[in-house]
């Protein structure tokens, strides 16, 4: 069993809690580790991962100075662990400026599609490396030509499950916030939102109306999640005029193929 430490300041957010358990349910053995230089090292040793995630958010000093105690203790007690970076282009840029890129395995765009990483994960110990390079002309064009769904929900375990069962036909990509889906498709593309109609701060139908008022994701189709059928909430959603609704409770396989019948229906 492959061992990851996750290592980041937000050992609050749904989003981390949600990896952890995406690791540990593909089969890995996955924990947290704050950004300490202590905690860091004591976790390296008693926990000896084979796989150290470093999950940034917002450059600052300290991640500056856990590179650099990552790097010399390993180096130090020549251990041999894979590291991985996680962020935004705009943190990479800065990162590099402090460590060398040749320090990290693979770095992974933030937000990220957790059954990437998984599936760099599994290839460990093989000669073989996920990338395009080594993939053939048809299975790049497959990966390519698959759908990108965002799906948008503050529950932890309703975004591990979904994303589990989507990512087999579609790209996935999840935020836990609609302040977070905002700010994701400023700088990226997707086909579909699925978007939870019930959230805090910013609800479901804020996110919508905000959506449809920005020309560059005003035609993004939007597909409403409710957790609850009854009259009153059914006819709220519908009443925003979302491209379509489902509920939660939706069988995993009857939500894929209500999916691949959405998306076959806008060709």
């Amino acid at each position: 069993m492959k061992k990851i430490l996750l290592v980041t300041d937000m050992e609050t957010s749904i989003l981390i809690r949600s990896m952890i358990e995406s690791f540990n349910k593909a089969g890995f053995d996955a924990k947290f580790c704050p950004i300490d230089s202590d905690y860091i090292k004591s976790n390296i040793a008693s926990f000896s991962p084979d796989v150290c995630i470093i999950y940034m958010n917002g450059y600052s000093d300290s991640y500056t100075k856990c590179f650099k105690n990552i790097k010399d203790y390993i180096d130090k007690f020549s251990i041999k662990v894979y590291l991985y970076l996680i962020g935004t282009e705009t943190e990479f840029t800065t990162a590099f400026k402090n460590v060398e890129r040749e320090m990290f395995h693979e770095i992974f765009m933030r937000p990220v599609n957790v059954n990437d990483i998984i599936r760099q994960i599994n290839l460990i110990g093989s000669d073989y490396i996920y990338s395009e390079q080594n993939l053939s002309e048809a299975e790049v064009q497959e990966h390519l030509d698959w759908k990108k769904i965002l799906v948008v929900d503050d529950d932890s375990i309703f975004l591990r499950n979904i994303s589990h069962q989507l990512s087999k036909d579609f790209n996935v990509y999840m935020v836990s916030s609609g302040t977070d889906a905002v700010g994701f498709l400023k700088n990226h593309t997707v086909d579909l939102i699925l978007l939870d109609y019930e959230m805090p701060v910013l609800s479901g139908l804020d996110v919508l109306q905000l959506l449809r008022n920005e020309p560059t994701t005003a035609d993004i189709p939007v597909i409403f999640l409710t957790g609850k059928d009854d009259k009153k909430t059914v006819m709220s959603v519908i009443a925003a005029k979302p491209d379509s609704y489902m509920l939660k409770s939706t069988p995993p396989i009857v939500l894929t193929q209500n999916l691949r019948d959405f998306f076959a229906k806008r060709k």
